[in-house]
């Protein structure tokens, strides 16, 4: 998967990225609002999802061509799979990792996520929530 994004293009072509709780954006007629939302990490190995079911996703749009590299999957012009191609690029990924796959991949750490943040979303990470005294929990008087 990957972070979500709001884009917003004006008509003059301008783009501007915009926080994800970000509400009451004003846009103009011609304005467009891309919304890209967080896909899900996955369960197991990429690599061993059917190759014709990733090409079925890619032909209804669910996943770009490029995504479909990302399971190991070469596809033809027409979107047919192309086996060598497939076969050969699965196994350039599965020599490329360090060591097996899990079972879920969440991208990494809270430290990695943050460390990418800036460069896959083009805004700073969160920074970590600071109450104020008036959210601090009391203990129940025992009187």
């Amino acid at each position: 998967g990957a972070r979500s994004r709001k884009i917003l293009v004006r008509t003059d072509g301008s783009e501007e990225i915009m926080p994800s709780k970000r509400d009451r954006i004003v846009v103009e007629a011609g304005d467009m609002l891309h919304f890209d939302t967080w896909g899900g990490g996955g369960w197991g190995d990429p690599c061993e999802r059917p190759a014709d079911l990733v090409a079925r996703d890619v032909d209804r749009g669910l996943v770009t061509r490029e995504g479909a590299r990302r399971y190991g999957v070469a596809l033809t012009d027409d979107l047919e799979v192309d086996e060598a191609a497939t076969a050969a690029l699965r196994e350039t990924m599965r020599a490329a990792r360090a060591g097996e796959t899990g079972l879920f991949n969440r991208g990494g750490g809270i430290r990695e996520l943050l460390e990418r943040c800036a460069a896959e979303t083009g805004l700073e990470p969160p920074a970590q929530p600071r109450f104020g005294r008036w959210a601090v929990r009391r203990e129940a008087s025992a009187g």
